[in-house]
Formats: C-alpha cells, structure tokens, sequence
C-alpha cells in the first residue's frame, strides 16, 4: 500500500513535529488540533506558537479542527495525550461509520484494534 497522506490527531508539539517529519518524507498531511487558534496560526502563519514555539512549519501542512478531515488520510496517527485515546478512537472510527454491530475484525481493522475494541467495558469513554 501506497501511503500519500498522512492525517494526525493531536495538535501540540509531539503532533506537530511528527507533522513537519512526515511533510519532510513527502506526505500530504493534515493536522487535528482542538484548539481553535492553533489551526488558524498553522495555515496562516505556519506556526504553532501555542505548542511548538519558534519552530516554522512547512507551508503544506494543512490543519483543522475538524475529525473527519483527517480520517479520509491514507493512515491517521493518534498521538492526543495517552488519556484520551479510547475516546479519540471510539470518535474516528464512528466518524467513519465503522463498527455499527460491534465487531471490529469483519470490518478489516486489524487484529490489535479489534481486540481492543471489541474488550472496550461498560465503563470506557464514548463519543
């Protein structure tokens, strides 16, 4: 497989340098930030003062606040902060319709998500 665009969920300094690494080998890629004024600062200023002080950005990093944006990449990379991960993942994969019955695997994800996703218990996040 092909891998042209590279999306990532997590716009602070680990988001955003693995953002500048990615456009550097190439990628098309797509930023998901929560915060409102660091989306606006990368497409225009191509900076991420609030996160990444003093570091430019390459001018084709695209950011957005919007999930879904960066779930039509070729590979999306989660790296929000460790406690919010089941619910980032929870919302991608909803966002993208996937796992409607439950059952991760006979939707193709692979072996180590679906085990994840499918022991999720009662008491996990849901979005």
């Amino acid at each position: 497989m092909k891998i042209d665009s590279v999306g990532i969920i997590g716009g602070g300094a680990w988001g955003t340098a693995l953002a500048q690494a990615m456009r550097r080998a190439g990628r098309e890629v797509i930023l998901w930030a929560r915060e409102p004024e660091a989306v606006e600062e990368i497409n225009a200023r191509h900076l991420n003062s609030l996160f990444l002080p003093g570091v430019p950005l390459d001018p084709a990093i695209r950011a957005t606040g919007t999930l879904a944006d960066v779930c039509r990449s070729d590979v999306v990379l989660m790296v929000a902060p460790s406690g919010e991960r089941r619910g980032w993942t929870r919302a991608w994969a909803l966002q993208n319709g996937a796992f409607a019955d439950g059952s991760a695997r006979r939707h193709g994800a692979p072996r180590s998500f679906a085990r994840w996703w499918n022991s999720a218990d009662s008491s996990s996040p849901r979005v």
